[in-house]
């Protein structure tokens, strides 16, 4: 059986995972570019309009819009229209805490590894004893 085929005895439960991993797919892809992540976890402190993203990220305006449209058709963020600009922000906060939270492991693994070459190259020193 290739992985893209369903099991004969699919029980209740693995039918919704199935559906809620086909569901969740386009979510997921949309995260998985850099930017666009980066726009959400931005999103995810505060609201903010597509100049101040384009001014934290360095991105041109052009192509921060460009990235909030897939994250706005799968209404992961929603826009607020204020004057000649348009607000930002996060569909809500079951949406970004669990966000939030995904990138503090990311960084947290950065530390981790960081830890790690550091404790490997105090164990590759010859010890120092009785000095």
């Amino acid at each position: 059986m290739t992985r893209h085929e369903v099991p004969l005895s699919v029980t209740h439960s693995d039918e919704t995972i199935l559906r809620r991993s086909k569901d969740a797919a386009p979510l997921f892809k949309a995260l998985a570019d850099e930017n666009r992540l980066m726009l959400v976890l931005l999103l995810a402190e505060r609201s903010r309009t597509v100049r101040e993203l384009s001014d934290a990220t360095g991105l041109s305006q052009t192509l921060v819009s460009h990235h909030l449209k897939p994250l706005r058709e799968l209404n992961l963020v929603e826009v607020t229209p204020k004057g000649r600009s348009n607000v930002y922000s996060v569909c809500c906060a079951p949406f970004s805490d669990p966000l939030k939270t995904l990138a503090g492991i990311a960084t947290a693994q950065d530390r981790i590894d960081q830890l790690s070459e550091a404790t490997l190259l105090t164990r590759e020193s010859p010890p120092q004893w009785g000095r």
